[in-house]
């Protein structure tokens, strides 16, 4: 146990606490807070068990088993959680500091010497260009997704120029769902410049039409037209450069450094063996349609590119995050290869510590290894860079709300990218669900599902679920219920931990003991689960 306090400090602390927002919307916490501090301050923190918060604090008395009932490790789990909140977040400066150590139910206080992080400085404003997704003329599979792999990694080197700010990319087929032309983006989203254009390809070769346009009025500023030989993905990625200094030029802005990853994408080796881009392609690919074909696909070509390209960080970082993916795929059978996907993010960063998906396959492989404290290490590492790619600081959001890891900062980053990224604010609402569902506001979180639109996945059906039978709406709960079955047959006989890989071990508590009360059976943890 940490240095014993005084009482009167500690209980002018423990009064504070009790106005942040999670424990004062919660009186089990707050009761529970005050318990544990109390057995602590009076000597007794270390014999806290279960029973004994089962039975004197929460009322069930003698007769209370925790070995059925999970309701003391489920709150326990909360205030855990809202104290690392708290003390990440307003209660960084405070002299005292309560930790409930993981597998302990004893409350240690300690000293504080932690200083009050500096504050973080604003944005200026900056002028907003809108990059809308490229136009795919003639491209076959797998180079149908070329424009919108394309339009992800140019955002990412447009998002480096320091006098600019992006918006995007934006989904051309939702704009045109919506009847929204790319010249009168301004109606929804504020911008004042939008770039556009399409990947065309003919035979051999291919061309590439580009165009700038000022979005209050709609005239076109510049234009340009590419003519690109043999295949056009080995040329497509060199081009980044060219075209944020003919940006810089037009609007004005400071050219900025182009990332690393970027060069690498353009590497061409044998004719007859994967480029850097292409064999990337086929990743992402699988990464959308989860279909078994893509992933053959993809795992032979990443394979041999990280063979013929091994000081290229964007095939191992790629390759990572394929395999962490097919982790929690609901069709995969095999035992997931954690440590090939920890050496493959960890060369990935060492090759370029700034490409956002070594980082990005690095946070997965953290996961994977239940290291929390590496998710917060690379957290920390981007907090400075206020030109963070949306689609790093999206994922990493979500990754840090799911794992509980630094979960204030996590939602301001998914809340960020969700503004200056509409093409994937779908996945990210399941972090802010989360949290209002761990907060017991459920008509916040069913809005919230509402945002996510990933028709293969089993996370919507499964939360409205477990949603609608904490509501007391069992009916409903059994019908999505049946849906997520439908998703993953697998989850029936193996759990909520098949389909709950990146998620923090509480909000699957949660999510069983919600569900069982509803009536609905869930497998916790068979022998022959090959995830166990």
């Amino acid at each position: 146990m940490g240095q014993q306090l005084p009482s009167s400090p500690v209980n002018d602390h423990l009064k504070e606490l009790g106005s942040f927002g999670p424990l004062k919307r919660s009186r089990v916490m707050s009761r529970l807070l005050d318990y544990l501090v109390k057995q602590s301050l009076a000597g007794r923190g270390e014999t806290v068990s279960q029973y004994l918060i089962g039975s004197e604090l929460l009322g069930f008395g003698g007769g209370f088993d925790p070995e059925t009932n999970p309701i003391v490790r489920v709150q326990v789990g909360r205030l855990r959680g809202a104290l690392r909140d708290y003390y990440a977040g307003p209660g960084s400066g405070q002299p005292i500091r309560f930790t409930i150590p993981q597998g302990s139910y004893a409350l240690r206080i300690e000293h504080n010497e932690t200083k009050p992080p500096k504050p973080k400085p604003r944005i200026a404003a900056l002028p907003c260009l809108a990059l809308v997704e490229f136009r795919g003329i003639g491209l076959r599979d797998p180079w149908d997704l070329l424009p919108a792999v394309f339009a992800e990694e140019l955002s990412v080197a447009l998002g480096r120029m320091p006098d600019l700010r992006i918006l995007g990319p934006l989904a051309r087929a939702r704009l045109e769902a919506r009847n929204l032309d790319p010249e009168c983006l301004t109606s929804q989203y504020p911008c004042d410049y939008v770039l556009d254009g399409s990947i065309q390809r003919n035979g051999a070769n291919g061309v590439l039409r580009v165009r700038l346009l000022d979005a209050l009025t709609g005239v076109q500023i510049w234009s340009g037209k590419y003519h690109f030989g043999g295949d056009i993905q080995c040329n497509l990625a060199g081009f980044e450069s060219e075209l944020m200094g003919r940006l810089a030029h037009e609007i004005g802005a400071e050219f900025g450094v182009l990332p690393q990853h970027h060069s690498s994408l353009a590497r061409v080796g044998n004719a007859a063996k994967p480029t850097v881009y292409g064999a990337v392609l086929l990743g992402r690919r699988y990464l959308l349609d989860l279909t078994i074909e893509s992933l053959r696909r993809a795992l032979k070509a990443l394979n041999e590119a990280v063979v013929l390209y091994p000081d290229e960080a964007m095939p191992h970082a790629t390759l990572a995050m394929l395999l962490a993916s097919v982790g929690y795929e609901p069709r995969w059978r095999g035992v997931i290869p954690r440590q090939e996907i920890t050496r493959l993010a960890t060369r990935a960063r060492k090759l370029d510590p700034d490409c956002p998906w070594a980082i990005n396959a690095l946070a997965m492989a953290a996961i994977l290894e239940c290291r929390d404290d590496q998710i917060e290490q690379l957290a920390r590492q981007m907090m400075g860079d206020l030109k963070m790619p949306a689609i790093l600081g999206g994922s990493m959001g979500l990754w840090m709300v799911y794992r509980k890891v630094l979960r204030e900062d996590g939602l301001e980053w998914i809340e960020r990218a969700c503004a200056d990224n509409p093409h994937f604010p779908t996945v990210l609402r399941l972090g802010p669900c989360l949290k209002s569902v761990e907060e017991g506001d459920h008509v916040t979180a069913l809005l919230e599902l509402d945002g996510y639109g990933i028709s293969h996945g089993w996370c919507d059906p499964l939360l409205r679920a477990a949603i609608f039978a904490m509501q007391g709406n069992a009916r409903k709960a059994r019908r999505y219920w049946k849906i997520t079955l439908g998703k993953d047959p697998g989850i029936s006989k193996y759990g909520l931990a098949r389909a709950g890989l990146f998620w923090h071990e509480d909000y699957l508590a949660r999510i069983r003991e919600s569900l069982e009360a509803a009536g609905i059976i869930v497998v916790k943890s068979p022998r022959d689960c090959p995830f166990f």
